[in-house]
């Protein structure tokens, strides 16, 4: 069954796979971490300017399959790019708990928008 998703699309909401802590905190991310007035990354371009800014190479593809859950065990080296790229401490994507301040800087910024 086509759900019309693919590599530069995540699967709207439900399904066990969209639960994992690892997707909901990279598609906040997505989300809260960009321009004001300006739409989310495509997975295509977050992609490319992540293996810009920090020389590790990732794809469409792997960004799709971390949001939406398909791919449950990232390198480390993956998750510390794409946390560098938007500015977050790596612990916040590889750590099971999360700094409660980061937390609640992200919902202030989502809350702002």
């Amino acid at each position: 069954m086509d759900r019309g998703s693919g590599p530069d699309e995540v699967p709207a909401g439900g399904g066990a796979d969209n639960d994992s802590e690892l997707a909901l905190r990279l598609t906040k991310l997505f989300e809260v971490m960009r321009k004001a007035g300006a739409a989310p990354l495509s997975n295509a371009a977050a992609a490319a300017a992540i293996t810009e800014k920090t020389g590790v190479s990732i794809s469409p593809a792997y960004l799709w399959q971390l949001r939406s859950g398909v791919k449950r065990n990232p390198t480390v080296a993956h998750l510390r790019a794409i946390a560098e790229f938007f500015g977050v401490p790596a612990s916040y994507l590889i750590d099971r708990n999360t700094d409660p301040a980061i937390e609640a800087q992200l919902n202030l910024l989502q809350a702002l928008r």
